[in-house]
Order: C-alpha cells, then structure tokens, then sequence
C-alpha cells in the first residue's frame, strides 16, 4: 500500500525516472470502481515485431504530441465475480468491444490516475521510447478505465478493462513554450457545480469541443473557462490550469481559481501551489 503523495522512484535500465503517487477523489466517488489492491500476477507476451531502432529513432527526433505509441500496453479486466485479473503486457493494438458496450452508449470511460505496477511493468518492456533528457520530449503515459459490460440501460455497467498505453511527445503546442492566444468563452460553459466537472471524464473532453472549435475560429489557441451560474468568474482553461501573477519582486502573489466542484485539481496544480509556496511567493484560491 503505498500512500497518496508519496513520491517513487521507479529504476529502469539503470535510469530513474521520479513519479508521485496521485488518487484522484473521483474514482471512488463517482464511478464507484473497486480498489486496485491487490493486484493480480501480470502475464506478458512481446510484441513479435516491435518498431526497428530505425523507425523508433525517427518517431523520437520528432514526436509531435498523441501521434505515435510504443510497441506494448497494459490491460487488466474487472468484474464482480473476479474482481481485477487478466492482468497482462501485451503488443499495442486495437481492443475488441461489443456493439453494445456500456462505454460505447453511456459514456463509463475516466483516464485513471497512475496505476504504479501497470507503469513499472510497460515501462520494463518499452523503455527504449523514453526520449533522452534535457528537452521538452517526454514518454507520455495515459491510462484509463473503459466499461466493456454488453447491454443497454442507464446504470453503472458490472465489467471494466483498465488499460495503460505509451506515447512520445513533444511539445503540447507546435509552437513550443510560448505564449498561447485564448478566447473567452461567454455562450459555453464547460461543466457546472453538481455535475462531473472535478472528474477527468472522457465527456468533460466532448463537452468542451464546440467552444474550443469557435476558438480556433477566432484565431485562438485555447478556451478561458467562466463559471457555469453567473458568467464572470474565470475557471479554467481547455488544456492547462490557469495562474495569474499579481504584483512584483517580493510583492509577487499567485492566484489561481479556487476548487468550486466544477474545475479538476491535479496535480499539475497542486505542484505550482506548492513550488510557489516553497519558494515565498504568496498564494491565493
């Protein structure tokens, strides 16, 4: 059992690679999923043609963002009969559903927080897509959970498949770290307190897709998000947290929207809050 905010250390190939511990609030409350604890023993099948040295070279001197993935991914199966098992390391590929998946029609589908065992194991097998250091290239780790229960009708599904793939990335933005355009968004609001807006929900991403289109139409590259009740409160932005820096030198305070029920926390955020506070800046939610 290892503590929220702990911080591992996780050894790969002589390279170590730091990742804290994060347990979001949303996975027991508003899904409800089972703890992870214990896990099942993983079984692991190689991919019998994996990217040449060649090719994935290439893939890393420029990765772009969500483009390409590694040679394998992890999938583990749950339900209320076996609890976690089928825990495997298999070759990255396509998944089989049935056409009526609870995911497919209801929308039962969260990234999950990382999942350290499942990140050890693909990491053993694809460490040769960790781009080198010293740049903004990283090896971008995305789980989530997907309920694969076949049948129709509103109610939280009885199977799910928890799966974890890798992806080389660059830089969010194709122009780097600059400073992005925004666009105020008065006509769309992107989640209201009472609904799923803390949780890092496959639909909070639907919902947001029509502002950040009128966005790019008014030349911007992001939305600025205002609260769902009164329209003038900023909230957050579509792809990053959102910090504003007030004052100078030792009057320097950062201020950041303060978690309303309708914004995720992150620990993107928690991270800033706590550097700034190291660091004697002042901070306001």
């Amino acid at each position: 059992q290892i503590p929220d905010g702990s911080t591992v250390v996780v050894d790969v190939r002589g390279r170590e690679i730091e990742c804290e511990v994060v347990k979001p609030p949303f996975v027991d409350v508003n899904v409800g999923l089972p703890s992870m604890n214990p896990l099942p023993e993983f079984t692991r099948q190689l991919n019998p043609s994996p990217a040449s040295p060649a090719r994935r070279a290439e893939v890393l001197a420029a990765p772009g963002f969500g483009k390409y993935f590694t040679d394998h991914m992890v999938s583990i199966d749950w339900n209320a009969e076996n609890g976690w098992h089928n825990a495997q390391v298999m070759p990255y590929g396509p998944i089989t559903l049935d056409p009526s998946a609870i995911v497919l029609h209801y929308a039962q589908e969260l990234p999950q927080d990382l999942f350290i065992e499942s990140l050890r194991q693909l990491i053993a097998v694809d460490a040769d897509w960790v781009p080198p250091g010293g740049g903004e290239e990283s090896l971008y780790l995305r789980p989530f959970i997907i309920a694969t229960e076949a049948g129709l009708g509103v109610r939280p599904a009885d199977e799910y498949r928890y799966l974890l793939i890798a992806s080389p990335a660059g830089a969010y933005f194709s122009k780097g770290i600059k400073p992005v355009s925004v666009w105020l968004s008065h006509e769309y609001v992107r989640a209201a307190p009472g609904g799923i807006g803390a949780a890092k929900t496959g639909g909070n991403y639907a919902a947001s897709l029509v502002a950040q289109a009128q966005a790019a139409d008014e030349g911007c590259d992001q939305v600025v998000w205002l609260d769902a009740i009164e329209r003038r409160y900023i909230e957050e932005m579509g792809g990053m947290k959102l910090f504003f820096v007030f004052g100078r030198d030792g009057e320097a305070r950062l201020v950041t929207p303060e978690l309303s029920g309708s914004l995720l926390p992150g620990v993107t955020r928690k991270s800033l809050l706590q550097l700034a506070s190291d660091a004697g800046f002042a901070i306001e939610e």
